[in-house]
């Protein structure tokens, strides 16, 4: 009862101090990795579905030993990836996309994904980069290194990796330019 009663006091603080408040767009744009990934994962799709095919008829037809079998495992795991960047990633980025939520107080920053809640405290990081997608439309990302290629991933629907640790990013904000400036304001 009690930890009811400090998320509600928690939250009325919040409420008492939110600068902006925003989502992230839910247009997505075919980005120049699309030209790349879509064809790609078409081919990896057609080539490992003949191969797959015909390595389970030649283990069917010789009664391979488990051994064989295991080996198909890796051309499986190929085969599912290709299906994932010709689909899964769109349907990943929409979903996040649609359950994600941006709040900006006057000290800090929450990211809520579903039940997630993610607190960013703007002054501990060196570097904060605004990567424009679109006109007016971009990412807000916070690193304390310089070079930080975790915003390499971002909207292609391979940031599923995290590579190089977590992406704190304010992701896809409509007029970002004037959530940046209210972002320098606070440091």
């Amino acid at each position: 009862m009690d930890e009811q009663v400090q998320q509600k006091d928690m939250k009325k603080d919040q409420e008492d101090n939110v600068i902006w408040e925003g989502k992230p767009s839910l247009i997505r744009k075919i980005g120049s990795i699309d030209i790349v990934l879509v064809p790609l994962s078409v081919f990896v799709f057609m080539v490992m579905s003949v191969f797959e095919y015909n390595l389970i008829m030649l283990c069917i037809n010789n009664n391979a030993s488990p051994i064989v079998w295991f080996l198909l495992l890796p051309i499986i795991f190929l085969y599912f990836y290709s299906i994932y960047l010709l689909f899964g990633r769109f349907i990943y980025e929409h979903n996040l996309r649609k359950h994600t939520s941006y709040i900006i107080t006057k000290d800090k920053i929450y990211i809520r994904r579903k039940n997630n809640i993610m607190e960013i405290n703007p002054q501990k990081f060196k570097h904060i980069k605004v990567i424009k997608k679109q006109v007016n439309n971009g990412t807000i990302t916070f690193s304390n290194k310089k070079y930080n290629f975790n915003h390499m991933f971002i909207g292609t629907g391979l940031d599923i990796f995290k590579i190089g640790g977590e992406n704190r990013a304010l992701k896809y904000i409509d007029d970002v330019d004037s959530v940046h400036q209210l972002i320098k304001n606070m440091i």
